[in-house]
Parts: structure tokens; C-alpha cells; sequence
């Protein structure tokens, strides 16, 4: 009898197309999940590190969305790990389904955009479509075990959660150091700076000089972080008649050289740099050089077991 020589099976063993199929099946499906939540979550990133929000209830504050982008986070990192496969698809599932009935209620509703991904503004019923395929994705997914991996392995369990501190170290500092590219709500529902001025400088005024023309009128202490680099160029020859104090602290922040918003001190207000660490990059630098130095440990470490055993 002749030997079986099909291309799928050699010696007992499944051929490589098997073996590529199988991974594409168990791995493909959270891989584009994961990769979608971790889009979604650099998105809300981006606006709560530039927008000051209404806030008007919980789940529009900064505390539910910083919790949403750590939770989206999370749940990527452990699909993208293959850690308890089974365990997250079902959590995605039900995650999906929370975002489909979201996106339902906001098509109905006839809102203008979701807001799921920041200042991205999309349909509620295009992210309703996307919804609906993930979820069936989901649920046509079945996790491999000869790819999956369990909680009980420490060392992929441990992998994971040392990626996830390094990813949401740079989303943090920008979402706690955030700087308003345009409205500042804090200013303006602020009665105390509600208060008109009238600014006649036909050369550009230094900071001492507009910041007191502020404080006689406001009888509040403005100060500039002593970090910040004030260029009176940038706000150029000032007129204008009877204009609300917030209005010129907007335009005093905006026009910074760097990211800056106003925070309030005892007394008044303090314009503070938004990158403690001195530029916006270094927060995502550091954390490129942690997740390297993680890899790179783990390898070593790999690689020194298989060669003693």
C-alpha cells in the first residue's frame, strides 16, 4: 500500500498550512479585538489629555473615562498575551455587547457622534456595525489550547502585567497633566473670572504687566510656573474693550510655547507646564525602554533554562 504523502500530514504530524490555519483560528480573532480596544483606549487618551470636559454626570467625567481607557487596557493585554482565552473571550463578549447596547441607545437618540473614540467623531450606528461583528467574532471564536495559555502560568502572567504597567504609565501622566487646546470650563463657570477688563497695549505686554492688570480686577493672585518660557510676541499688541478675564487667561495658556493650563492655588491661579517631566515624549520614551528591558530580560532568562536543561 502506498504511504499517505498529502501536504497536510507527514509522518503523523499536521503540515505547516494546518499549523498556520489552526494559529490564524485561535490567535486572529482576540489579536484584532486587542488591537481595536488598544486604538479605542489611545484615542481617549488623546482627548482627555487636550479637552477639559463638561463632566455634566459619571459616565461623561475624567474619572469613568480614565477608568474605561485602564479597563480597555487591561482586557487588550490579555487577549493580545493569550492569558485564560476562554475567561476574557467571554468578558469581550459581554464588554461588546455593553458598547452595542451604548451605541444603540446613542443612534436611537439621534446623538451626533459616541464619543467611544475621543475627538473622533463617528456615527453611533458605524460603531454599531463594529460592534456587531466583533461580538460575532467572539462568539464563532473557540480557543485553542495547544495556543491558549492559562492563569497558572506565572511567567506569561507576570509578562503581561508588567506590558500593561509600562502601556498605561504614558496614558496616565498625559490624562492627569492634561493641557486644553481649546475651551477651558474650569475658567469659565468660574464667577470670580467673569469679571471685564479692557486691554490697551499697543506693544506686546510682558507677563508682570498683564497678569497684574488681571489680579487689580479679579483681586486674585495669577502667577506664571517658573518653568514656562513667556514670549510676549507670541500674544502680540493687545486691544480689546470690556473682554471677561477668562477669555485673555485662555489665550495667555494657548499661546504658550509648550502644553500649559491653569490650575488653582490658594488665592488664585497658578499657569503650570502639563509635561512634569519635561516634554510630552519622555512619559511613552520611558515606557519604550521599560517594555525593552522586560523583553529583553525575559529572553535572557528563557535562554539560560533551555541551555541547562
Amino acid at each position: 500500500m502506498a504511504a499517505d504523502c498529502s501536504p497536510s500530514v507527514v509522518q503523523g504530524r499536521p503540515g505547516r498550512l494546518a499549523v498556520v490555519l489552526e494559529a490564524v483560528r485561535a490567535r486572529g480573532v482576540p489579536i484584532a479585538v486587542g488591537l481595536i480596544l488598544i486604538v479605542a483606549a489611545l484615542l481617549k487618551t488623546h482627548q482627555l489629555a487636550t479637552e477639559e470636559l463638561r463632566e455634566q454626570t459619571f459616565l461623561t467625567s475624567r474619572v469613568f473615562l480614565t477608568l474605561l481607557v485602564l479597563y480597555e487596557t487591561a482586557l487588550a493585554v490579555g487577549l493580545l498575551s493569550g492569558i485564560a482565552p476562554g475567561l476574557l473571550r467571554w468578558l469581550a463578549i459581554i464588554t461588546f455587547a455593553v458598547f452595542f447596547e451604548v451605541s444603540l441607545y446613542q443612534g436611537v437618540m439621534k446623538y451626533g457622534g459616541c464619543g467611544c473614540l475621543g475627538k473622533v467623531h463617528v456615527s453611533p450606528w458605524v460603531m454599531l456595525a463594529v460592534d456587531s461583528l466583533v461580538l460575532a467574532a467572539l462568539v464563532l471564536w473557540r480557543p485553542s489550547p495547544s495556543v491558549g495559555r492559562s492563569l497558572g502560568d506565572p511567567v506569561r502572567l507576570g509578562l503581561a502585567a508588567a506590558f500593561y504597567a509600562w502601556l498605561v504609565f504614558p496614558l496616565l501622566m498625559h490624562i492627569a497633566y492634561y493641557a486644553p487646546t481649546g475651551i477651558m470650563y474650569s475658567l469659565r463657570n468660574d464667577e470670580r473670572l467673569r469679571v471685564f477688563v479692557t486691554l490697551d497695549y499697543k506693544e506686546a505686554p510682558t507677563s508682570e504687566k498683564l497678569l497684574t492688570t488681571l489680579e487689580q480686577a479679579t483681586r486674585l493672585r495669577l502667577s506664571l510656573h517658573p518653568r514656562l518660557e513667556f514670549d510676549p510676541q507670541r500674544l502680540g499688541p493687545l486691544k480689546a474693550t470690556n473682554i471677561p478675564v477668562w477669555s485673555v487667561m485662555e489665550n495667555l495658556a494657548l499661546t504658550q510655547k509648550h502644553p500649559a493650563r491653569w490650575d488653582q492655588v490658594p488665592g488664585g491661579y497658578e499657569l503650570r507646564p502639563a509635561a512634569p517631566l519635561g516634554h510630552a515624549a519622555v512619559p511613552w520614551l520611558l515606557s519604550a525602554l521599560g517594555v525593552a528591558g522586560t523583553a529583553a530580560i525575559y529572553l535572557f532568562v528563557r535562554q539560560k533554562r533551555n541551555t541547562v536543561s
